[in-house]
């Protein structure tokens, strides 16, 4: 695990690189806009998967928004005024769609064929991606894909909640995927749901079941987390 400064924000970000699975639960890659993502997505991703030490485990990446490079935010999230082109770029609207961008692009290159085992993970419900799912079904015969994008949306993405905790999110999630793919998070300090609306927003599950698939035990499963350990 890397600690690199963050820009314009006074944050941290963290990276955790598959080549450092076993001190990191599996989890793989976290950071980039898409300019970085066209590498990432291609021969960088084939290399940290194969170089991943935990090979008999499904393989995991976190992919989580960071501000975007200059050149991007010159192109499309300047031009304003310099508090709200940032706010732009990053928590209004940039950081979700270059993380949707990096995500989906991992897809058309056929990855996920390659590597059916391998896992996804969006935060702030799937960072936009799930929302356009029908056009992006368009690309799979394009690239030549053994399945729809949608498919693989289901198969080999999770989305956790990053404290957003509206139900028509969650409604409309459950259109795209199942519980078993939901995962509960909070993305302090940008969302810090009080424990009435937690417990208000569980109650939207069907099941006790489901609403601990949501609150625990689907990233215990993916993270390989023991949650009998003290």
């Amino acid at each position: 695990m890397r600690r690199q400064q963050g820009h314009g924000i006074g944050t941290r970000r963290w990276t955790c690189r598959i080549g450092a699975m076993s001190r990191c639960h599996g989890i793989g890659q976290a950071r980039g806009d898409h300019r970085a993502a066209r590498h990432r997505s291609a021969s960088s991703t084939r290399r940290q998967v194969r170089s991943s030490p935990r090979r008999s485990a499904p393989w995991r990446i976190f992919i989580h928004p960071q501000i975007p490079s200059d050149a991007l935010r010159d192109a499309a999230y300047r031009g304003i005024e310099p508090l709200t082109d940032l706010g732009l770029a990053t928590f209004g609207w940039g950081w979700h769609i270059e993380a949707a961008t990096a995500a989906l692009r991992v897809i058309p290159r056929g990855t996920l064929d390659r590597h059916p085992d391998l896992q996804i993970v969006l935060g702030h419900w799937g960072e936009l991606l799930p929302f356009w799912r029908d056009r992006a079904d368009s690309l799979a015969r394009l690239a030549g894909l053994k399945h729809r994008i949608s498919d693989y949306l289901r198969t080999n993405l999770f989305l956790t909640t990053s404290g957003m905790l509206n139900p028509a999110l969650l409604h409309h999630a459950l259109t795209v995927t199942t519980t078993d793919r939901l995962i509960f998070s909070t993305d302090s300090p940008f969302q810090q749901p009080t424990r009435a609306d937690i417990d208000t927003f569980l109650a939207h599950f069907a099941s006790d079941g489901d609403r601990r698939k949501i609150s625990s035990t689907n990233a215990a499963t993916l993270f390989n987390i023991d949650l009998t350990a003290r």
